[in-house]
């Protein structure tokens, strides 16, 4: 009887303390359970809150690109204008006549065009230090767009500061491009004069200018390259190494400018003196042109801001389209 009880006792101690265990794992389950579904909300809050974020800031670059005249130009704001302004210095550095095409929305190959990046090849190395300022265009899903880098030519250390501008068009597939200069209606003619003229874009061409002049006075080889894509034509210099009474000759042209251009902003800024301020360099205003260009070197200062936004390096002059 006594043997019965004490196995009975025993037998009701393992089911209370299973019964404890079961009741304990439980407890631990649900625990662990809210737990799992703090931390999913907080995961999830946060998935909204960065999602919240992103959309903002997206509204907020769109807002500032539509107003100008408030918010002036904004810097690398569209990845995609980024990227196609990388592919364009691509093509010019490597030759590619396909990417160039399709920097600027062609399928049809342009022989002239696949000359004149041959040419560019032979002297263009490097982009660097790019970025864009950015604006809306006149139309939805157009920009303009300016651009400022820094050269490195073949053969040339020394850096050349470069300002220039496109209008870029999105296209219905998504793609953006660069669309001809010389094909922008009446009204994004006007509209590119206008944001050219501003102070803001003024200051930054001023400063490119700058640049490349104490670049080109200090370093012969840089003035040489200078010279070079300066002329009407690349093929017509024979060599890369001109004399040296032309490479002073080249320096020389490059004070003059400089000089004209100080005088310029005495008379119209600060009146400092002509020293002070000759390191400022007055380069021919040009654009991006296009694959299909054929203008002349005079035809292409009609182009919309001719009288506004100089860019900083002659070796523009001779684009995509020549």
């Amino acid at each position: 009887m006594k043997l019965n009880l004490k196995f009975k006792f025993t037998k009701n101690k393992a089911i209370i303390i299973f019964s404890v265990l079961v009741v304990l794992l439980i407890v631990i389950i649900l625990i662990f359970d809210k737990r799992n579904d703090k931390k999913s909300n907080v995961k999830a809050s946060s998935e909204v809150t960065t999602a919240q974020t992103q959309t903002e800031q997206v509204e907020s670059v769109v807002m500032k690109l539509a107003d100008f005249d408030k918010y002036g130009l904004q810097i690398d704001a569209v990845p995609e204008i980024t990227t196609l302004v990388s592919n364009y210095q691509k093509a010019k550095i490597t030759g590619d006549e396909k990417l160039m095409l399709t920097v600027y929305g062609r399928t049809v190959e342009d022989e002239a065009l696949k000359a004149k990046l041959e040419e560019d090849k032979r002297y263009y190395e490097k982009f660097s230090d790019t970025v864009c300022y950015e604006t809306k265009g006149v139309v939805e899903d157009s920009y303009l767009v300016f651009i400022s880098s820094k050269i490195k030519f073949r053969f040339v250390d020394t850096l050349a500061s470069n300002f220039t501008w496109t209008y870029v068009q999105k296209q219905s597939d998504g793609s953006f491009i660069f669309k001809d200069p010389f094909n922008l209606t009446t009204e994004e003619t006007a509209y590119v004069n206008k944001i050219s003229a501003s102070n803001e874009v003024k200051e930054l061409a001023a400063k490119s200018r700058k640049e490349l002049a104490e670049a080109v006075i200090s370093d012969a080889e840089l003035a040489n390259m200078y010279k070079i894509l300066s002329n009407s034509s690349v093929s017509d210099v024979k060599e890369t190494n001109e004399s040296v009474d032309e490479t002073k000759e080249s320096v020389s042209e490059a004070q003059i400018s400089i000089i004209e251009e100080s005088t310029k902003s005495e008379t119209s800024t600060q009146g400092e003196n002509l020293s002070s301020e000759s390191e400022t360099s007055q380069v021919e205003s040009q654009s991006l042109e296009t694959t299909e260009s054929k203008t002349t070197k005079s035809e292409s200062t009609e182009s919309p801001t001719t009288s506004q936004v100089e860019t900083t390096t002659a070796s523009e002059e001779t684009s995509a389209s020549n």
